[in-house]
């Protein structure tokens, strides 16, 4: 049944530290990474004075960022990606938060489209070598929930920041 098969799964999950680890740094990756996507229509609005078309030069930076990732994954170790990604989602945020410059903004926006698809993609490529057949889709929907349970809840909690205290401090407390 499913309530035996996902207690099955998360019996696993639980006792294996790699996926705990895993999943932890994803929720995390997930919370601190979501500012710049969820605010960046209040980026393109109101630190740059922009409107739709220049939030999609911003969103559009951000995609060609993400496939230029992709091709960059053999150069660095999986930790090295990791603590890269997470460092260049707080620098693109820093800068995203001072910038005035629409052109500045986009061509620092490629660093966390990179940094998105790096990361995203070794959690979940550990995640199914660190699992054995029987259980890895379980070990998979758990990863899951963890990295976009986390972009849920930054979301929800750079928007409320940014709501109370402005767009550039909010990127700028998801910096660190």
């Amino acid at each position: 049944t499913l309530g035996r098969a996902l207690s099955a799964g998360f019996g696993y999950v639980a006792m294996s530290p790699k996926l705990i680890n895993v999943l932890f740094r994803s929720a995390l990756f997930g919370l601190a990474a979501s500012a710049i996507l969820a605010l960046l229509p209040l980026v393109a609005r109101d630190l740059v004075a922009g409107g739709p078309l220049t939030y999609g030069f911003m969103l559009g930076a951000f995609g060609v960022g993400a496939v230029g990732g992709a091709m960059l994954r053999e150069l660095c170790s999986s930790e090295m990606i990791v603590r890269l990604s997470f460092t260049g989602f707080a620098a693109s945020a820093v800068v995203a938060a001072l910038s005035t410059s629409t052109w500045l903004t986009c061509l620092v926006l490629l660093v966390p489209g990179a940094c998105w698809v790096l990361a995203l993609s070794l959690f979940n490529t550990t995640v199914q070598l660190s699992t054995p057949r029987w259980v890895v889709g379980r070990a998979l929907s758990f990863y899951q929930t963890a990295a976009f349970g986390g972009i849920a809840v930054g979301s929800w909690v750079w928007g409320t920041i940014a709501e109370e205290h402005g767009v550039a401090t909010s990127l700028m407390i998801a910096s660190l």
